[in-house]
């Protein structure tokens, strides 16, 4: 089953819409128009265990001031490792919900200081 399409994120602010750019079963790519914000979306089934990967990147030049420097990526991730049958949809999400909640309270604190290499 396929995400909607165009997918659209917040980056800085900003309402960045998406559009689906690469798919195949197992995984999808969303970019935007100027190519500098994606999400992908990959899922791998193991033997036993499935692996489910979302990761939003976004790229800017190394050197606003000079137009021909190289664009640099910053990226972020989730990973969610399930073993094939133990844990129900639910399970999943309240544990994901559970780590997003963790990095965004007071302020972002957690967050702040995961990004600030403390740890």
């Amino acid at each position: 089953m396929a995400l909607t399409d165009p997918q659209s994120v917040t980056v800085g602010g900003s309402a960045v819409p998406l559009a689906r750019t690469v798919t195949n079963p197992t995984n999808a790519l969303y970019s935007s128009s100027d190519g500098l914000t994606t999400l992908q979306v990959s899922h791998q089934r193991g033997t036993n265990v499935t692996s489910s990967l979302i990761k939003l990147e976004v790229k800017k030049l190394s050197d606003p001031a000079n137009v021909k420097s190289p664009l640099i990526p910053l990226s972020a991730h989730t990973v969610v490792k399930a073993p094939l049958a133990g844990f129900t949809t639910a399970d999943k999400v309240a544990l994901v919900k559970s780590l997003q909640a963790a990095l965004t309270a007071s302020t972002d604190a957690l967050l702040t200081k995961f990004v600030n290499l403390e740890s």
